[in-house]
C-alpha cells in the first residue's frame, strides 16, 4: 500500500520495458487500473549496445491514448520502424516478446547441435558458419552462430545464461497457462542447466550451445 503506486499521480504512465510474463502483465495492468494510472507494456527485443545506439525494436501494448503520449520517449530508444503495437491488451507485448526470445534460443541451441556434428564429423567450422549464414540471413542469429563457432561466450554487454533460464522459464509457464506445450523449452532448460552445472553462469547465454558439444 505504501508502494510506487501510492505515490503516483493520476493519470500518470507506467512503462514497463523488463521481459515479465503475460500473467504477471496483466496483474499490474489491473493494479495500476485501481490506482488511476496507465500500465503500458513495453519489453524491448536487442542486446544492450544496441540498446546505446538507440535501436530496439519494442512491442507495445495498453490504451491506445497512453500508447500514444508515451510514444516520443519509447521512440528515444527504438529503431525509427521498431516499434509494434499490439493493441489493448498488453499481455500481448510479452507473449510477443517470449515468443521472440524462444525463436532466437531455439536458434542457439540448434547452432552447438550442428557444430557438433561437424566437428564430430571433421567438417571445418568456416564451412559450418557459411551453410548457417546462408539458411538464416539475420545478423543476430549470424553473430550468436560465430559466437559457437569460436566458442566465444564472454558476457560484454550481452545476455547472462543465468537471464536466459529465467526466460525458458517464463516461457514454459506462459505456455501451460493456456495449454500449449514448448518441448523446446524444455530441451534448452536442461541444456541450461548443464551448462550451468559446468560453470559457465556468468558467460552469455549461448553458452548453452556447449550443451551438444558436451554430450557429444
Amino acid at each position: 500500500e505504501n508502494g510506487l503506486l501510492a505515490g503516483a499521480r493520476k493519470d500518470s504512465i507506467h512503462i514497463n520495458i523488463a521481459t515479465i510474463s503475460p500473467m504477471a502483465a496483466k496483474e499490474l495492468a489491473e493494479l495500476h487500473k485501481k490506482h488511476g494510472v496507465h500500465y503500458i507494456a513495453g519489453p524491448v527485443l536487442g542486446r544492450p549496445d544496441v540498446a546505446a545506439s538507440g535501436k530496439l525494436r519494442t512491442f507495445l501494448g495498453g490504451s491506445k491514448s497512453a500508447v500514444e503520449r508515451c510514444r516520443p520517449v519509447v521512440q528515444c530508444y527504438t529503431l525509427e520502424d521498431g516499434i509494434v503495437e499490439v493493441g489493448e491488451d498488453c499481455a500481448h507485448a510479452n507473449v510477443l516478446k517470449l515468443s521472440a526470445n524462444y525463436t532466437l534460443v531455439t536458434c542457439i541451441d540448434l547452432f552447438g547441435q550442428v557444430y557438433a556434428l561437424n566437428e564430430k564429423w571433421n567438417v571445418p567450422s568456416n564451412l559450418t558458419k557459411k551453410i548457417l549464414d546462408i539458411i538464416i540471413p539475420n545478423p543476430a542469429l549470424q553473430a550468436y552462430s560465430e559466437n559457437v563457432q569460436t566458442r566465444n561466450y564472454k558476457n560484454e554487454g550481452g545476455f547472462a545464461l543465468r537471464g536466459g533460464l529465467k526466460d525458458v522459464n517464463m516461457m514454459i509457464s506462459a505456455g501451460e497457462e493456456v495449454g500449449v506445450p514448448l518441448p523446446y523449452a524444455n530441451v534448452i532448460h536442461d541444456h541450461i542447466t548443464t551448462a550451468l552445472a559446468h560453470g559457465y553462469e556468468d558467460k552469455d547465454w549461448a553458452v548453452l550451445a556447449e550443451a551438444a558439444r558436451l554430450a557429444a
